[in-house]
């Protein structure tokens, strides 16, 4: 399975278990180029198990934000689904985004300083996370500011050392956290980015693109819980 590459705005490219991977933004969307290189280095199987919390969060998801559509549309991602889901409107209400700040906080587990990712699938959670942990939030455009310090990102600043966790809302190939990763790093090489959360996963990619970039997954829930098929790699 390949990928040809386009020209691209930026890009960020890693290596895992016998894949090649690298992100990039395309006329401002994220995108997730993957090719498999030959026999993975871990072969054993790995057994996934729902835990309480992905359970309630895939609940939360049905209830408030999922629909089954008889035609398939396209995602960001380029892959072609029959299931939406709406990470944001199933968070709008302030009650349901409070719980879900506590849950990135949950599955963290450990104290951060900083938290935020690409604009816009970030910003909600990373406000939550900010209000229920006071964390700073930070929100990364999708393209420099056109004017005064032409930066890529706006709230928080990021100092050496700090620890940092990068949210998204669905994810389909972690495209969007990884152009958000590769931008916070290039303005502060010496951060710490502890981990990366997700509202839902809908494919097996984001977990080994984010692994080979050095950076924990650790989604609220995933395809599994919500009884969906994954979203794969576009070739």
């Amino acid at each position: 399975m390949g990928a040809t590459l386009e020209p691209v705005d930026t890009a960020q490219g890693a290596q895992f278990d016998g894949w090649s991977l690298r992100a990039s933004m395309r006329s401002g969307r994220p995108r997730l180029d993957v090719e498999f290189l030959g026999e993975p280095k871990s072969p054993e199987l790995i057994v996934y198990e729902p835990t309480p919390l992905s359970l309630e969060i895939a609940d939360l998801l049905k209830r408030r934000g999922y629909e089954r559509r008889e035609q398939p549309f396209t995602l960001t991602s380029g892959a072609v689904s029959h299931d939406y889901i709406d990470g944001k409107l199933a968070i709008a209400e302030g009650a349901v985004l409070r719980r879900i700040g506590e849950a990135v906080v949950e599955v963290v587990g450990q104290p951060f300083e900083l938290v935020g990712g690409l604009t816009m699938g970030a910003d909600p959670l990373a406000h939550a996370v900010s209000i229920v942990s006071g964390a700073q939030w930070f929100s990364v455009r999708k393209a420099a500011k056109g004017h005064g310090t032409e930066a890529f990102l706006e709230g928080g600043r990021l100092t050496a050392g700090a620890r940092v966790v990068l949210v998204d809302d669905v994810v389909t190939t972690g495209g969007s956290t990884l152009i958000a990763l590769e931008r916070i790093r290039a303005a502060q090489p010496d951060v710490d980015v502890i981990a990366a959360v997700a509202l839902c996963d809908r494919g097996d990619t984001a977990g080994a693109a984010l692994a080979a970039a050095g950076v924990a997954w650790l989604p609220l829930t995933t395809y599994r819980e919500m009884g969906i098929d994954p979203v794969l790699p576009v070739s």
